[in-house]
């Protein structure tokens, strides 16, 4: 800032400060767009079924300065927990039971834990995040410094 001598000279340097921070915009747009096409591939990898209506809950937001990425809040919610992993039958502390006939026929019940099934994570997100932190870093990079 010392170099500058005059209003025009210190004009030319601000309008050349915001026109590389418009090209930091673009760049962060254009790899938030990228990363919620990619967690979008990634949350249908992990299914047996592609509906597409999962992957539509990925979606983009940007206001002002903050650009985000995830679930949108929509009734349903698709998929939300594939992220997290979950149990899919989530009656552990109950009992069942079977009725089998003994040896002299009479009715016995054989009681047996009922099982939760665990469904681990199939995550999307954050692997995608770490796929293109590295090159959006270089391209932001490349983007502002002369």
């Amino acid at each position: 800032m010392a170099e500058v001598f005059g209003f025009d000279k210190a004009a030319k340097m601000f309008d050349e400060i915001a026109s590389k921070a418009d090209e930091g915009r673009k760049t962060t747009e254009e790899y938030q767009e990228k990363m919620m096409n990619l967690a979008r591939r990634n949350f249908q990898a992990g299914l047996t079924q592609r509906t597409g209506k999962g992957a539509a809950g990925i979606q983009k937001e940007t206001s002002g300065d903050h650009y985000d990425i995830g679930w949108s809040g929509r009734p349903g919610m698709h998929g939300y927990f594939h992220e997290l992993g979950f149990h899919a039958l989530d009656n552990r502390r109950g009992k069942r039971y079977v009725l089998k006939r003994n040896k002299t026929g009479r009715r016995e019940r054989k009681y047996t834990k009922k099982i939760a099934t665990y469904v681990p994570a199939t995550p999307h997100m954050r692997p995608a995040y770490y796929e293109l932190k590295d090159q959006y870093t270089k391209e932001a990079q490349r983007r502002l410094v002369p």
